[in-house]
């Protein structure tokens, strides 16, 4: 049959005779591939490019699906115009491959990754959004470590320590590097706050010096081991 879905292209493979494989991810649907006509005379150029979103029609065989028309909704351009965000971008996408699973849908991880990608497009600083987007999934799949309380007694968290299953308070830990007040403040506004309150206060840390923006790599970094619940 035949079917419309919006979304955003994750990988793409060139194949023969002016074809391609694309990886989708889309609302409804969730990750599939599909095939789709290739070549620079082709009418569907420039759809296929990967962390572009747009419309897809699609036609269903019994075995797979075939892009039969797209229509580009958003290229992301200033994103892929800066080496740093494009970066980012890329994280993203491949954290979104490698742990979400094909042809199951999922629209909850798909708007997380549609508005990490908008909050990069206006100017938040990349390392924020990226913590955001990691803490985010990690949530949503059932994973992320609690930001507020102690992982081993669950008293409230002021300063904290990293443990492997989560964060510690002061009590409990034995030995690990400490994150002070100050910095968990600022992992849980990253995390928690909602998305319009994110990008302003985001956007007020852009001119900041670079040491800054380590806290949120650091325990980005540290965030991403929790993946391993799902074998990444």
């Amino acid at each position: 049959g035949y079917y419309t879905a919006s979304g955003t292209v994750l990988k793409r493979k060139e194949g023969l005779k002016n074809s391609q494989s694309l990886l989708l991810f889309l609302k409804g649907y969730g990750i599939v591939w599909v095939s789709a006509p290739s070549g620079s005379k082709s009418r569907f150029a420039g759809a296929g490019e990967p962390m572009v979103w747009g419309s897809y029609e699609l036609y269903k065989s019994p075995g797979r699906f075939y892009v039969k028309s797209a229509e580009i909704k958003e290229d992301f351009l200033s994103v892929r115009s800066s080496p740093k965000k494009l970066t980012t971008a890329v994280s993203l996408y491949q954290l979104i491959s490698q742990t979400i699973y094909q042809e199951h849908e999922n629209d909850k991880a798909l708007n997380l990754l549609w508005s990490c990608m908008l909050l990069l497009n206006s100017g938040c600083p990349a390392e924020t959004v990226k913590f955001r987007f990691i803490w985010r999934l990690l949530k949503y799949l059932g994973l992320a470590p609690s930001l507020t309380n102690c992982v081993s007694c669950s008293a409230p968290l002021n300063n904290a320590f990293a443990a492997h299953d989560g964060l510690l308070c002061e009590k409990c830990a034995a030995a690990g590097h400490k994150i002070s007040a100050v910095q968990l403040a600022e992992l849980q506004a990253a995390a928690m706050l909602p998305q319009e309150k994110f990008a302003e206060w985001a956007k007020g840390r852009a001119g900041a010096d670079n040491s800054e923006f380590e806290i949120f790599e650091e325990y980005g970094r540290y965030l991403k081991s929790f993946f391993a619940g799902l074998g990444y």
